[in-house]
């Protein structure tokens, strides 16, 4: 039998394969952990996408600013709907627009069926410019009316589009003639005698109501009677575009005259003709009344002094205070 000695002072020699084994789980873990934080970090930037933006150095260079867009548009507020019916025989139709430009309104078109029927001419300078309008129609049919305005710079804006059907007159039936009988003659009587009685000539009045004022005549009373204004209400308004504008409709109450009648005054572009809106009775007298429209200014106490004529010529003019409401 070998015996085998072994020496105290010689540490026994490590198993190679045990040492491999243990570097090779250690590599694992720290694989595994690395893996971990890369994804969880992946995680945190998807749910704060602003994190990295907030970790990285932020400049003070400032962002490139962009010039102020050009103010540039036009709007038709007579007629208020952009749907209306007429006749041939009707009176001209009265179109009401106000165009804006930050660059100056240099005209201001009126285009029927996209071809330019009449044109107001602006300075080039003021940036506001209301344009009145009167279309008559030639013949029956369906048209399209639009407003579009030119500022200095040459650029264009159009209003929306509004569609005028005009019908052909109604016929006026013929005359139906009867035999009338012949009229027995009544006995005669003793006449009456006429006794003539000079009446006083009739003074002008002033008026009363919101909006009144001293109503001068300034020519021989028409076969309807001498005009008498009554008073000016305010009936609506609205604003006009982004601003404190506003185009608002007055009503003017009367008695006399012959329609149509002929508006002008303070605020008004352009004559505005019209016929009587309506009528209403008041303690026995029964008024007319005509709607026109003026340029002014949301919530303003407006002062004003305008003309009415009527068809034979006769004219009076008057002062008028009213209140602009905007909704």
């Amino acid at each position: 039998m070998k015996t085998i000695y072994s020496r105290p002072d010689i540490p026994n020699r490590p198993n190679r394969n045990n040492t491999v084994i243990i570097w090779a789980i250690a590599g694992l873990v720290v694989l595994a952990l690395s893996g971990f934080c890369i994804g969880g970090a992946i995680a945190v930037m998807r749910l704060n996408p602003g994190l990295l933006s907030n970790l990285l150095p932020q400049t003070d260079t400032p962002l490139p600013t962009q010039p102020a867009a050009e103010s540039l548009n036009v709007a038709i507020f007579s007629p208020d709907q952009t749907s209306v019916s007429l006749s041939l025989s009707d009176e001209p139709l009265l179109i009401d627009a106000l165009a804006k430009a930050s660059a100056g309104v240099a005209r201001v078109d009126l285009m029927v069926n996209g071809q330019l029927a009449d044109a107001r001419q602006g300075d080039g300078k003021q940036t506001t410019l209301e344009a009145t309008f009167q279309w008559k129609p030639s013949a029956a049919g369906i048209y399209e009316l639009q407003v579009a305005v030119l500022d200095s710079n040459g650029a264009r804006a159009e209003s929306d589009v509004y569609t005028v059907t005009v019908a052909e007159p109604s016929a006026t039936p013929a005359p139906v003639f009867t035999d009338t009988p012949e009229p027995t003659p009544a006995p005669s009587a003793t006449p009456t005698p006429i006794i003539a009685v000079t009446l006083p000539r009739p003074t002008a009045t002033s008026g009363s109501g919101g909006g009144g004022g001293v109503r001068t005549p300034t020519s021989p009373p028409s076969s309807g009677g001498p005009i008498t204004v009554r008073r000016v209400s305010f009936v609506s308004a609205g604003r006009v575009g982004t601003g404190n504008d506003a185009m608002a409709t007055l009503s003017i109450e009367f008695t006399g005259g012959v329609a149509p009648f002929t508006i002008t005054g303070d605020g008004i572009g352009a004559p505005i003709t019209k016929g009587i809106t309506g009528t209403y009775a008041d303690a026995g007298i029964t008024y007319q009344y005509v709607h026109f429209d003026r340029i002014t200014s949301c919530g303003a106490q407006v002062p004003g002094n305008a003309r009415i004529q009527d068809a034979a010529g006769q004219s009076v003019s008057f002062n008028y205070f009213v209140e602009i409401r905007c909704p």
